[in-house]
C-alpha cells in the first residue's frame, strides 16, 4: 500500500506490501529518477535480495521509502528518526 505524508513538502512515499504489489511499476519508477530505500536501514533496493522480504510471505521487512535521492535523508528522519540518528 502506498502512504503519502499529508503535509508533505517533498516528494516521497513509503510502501509496507508484498514484492508483487510494487514489482509492475518499479520500472517506472525508476525511469522518473525515484529511488526505493529502506526506511531503518537507508539500503537501496536496487537489486532483489531475498534479505529484504519475509520468508514465505515476501512482505517486505522494512518499511520502504520511494523517494528521489536528493530527498531520502530528509524523509527517513521524518519518517523513521532514530535511524537517522544512528547512521
Amino acid at each position: 500500500m502506498l502512504h503519502a505524508p499529508s503535509n508533505a513538502t517533498i516528494p516521497g512515499t513509503v510502501i509496507t506490501d508484498h514484492i508483487w504489489d510494487f514489482g509492475g511499476y518499479r520500472p517506472i519508477l525508476d525511469t522518473l529518477g525515484f529511488d526505493l530505500r529502506g526506511a531503518e536501514s537507508g539500503r537501496s533496493m536496487t537489486q532483489y535480495r531475498a534479505t529484504d522480504y519475509e520468508a514465505g510471505s515476501l512482505l517486505v521487512r522494512e518499511p520502504v521509502i520511494v523517494s528521489r535521492p536528493e530527498h531520502f535523508a530528509r524523509l527517513q528522519s521524518a519518517i523513521h528518526p532514530k535511524a537517522q540518528r544512528e547512521r
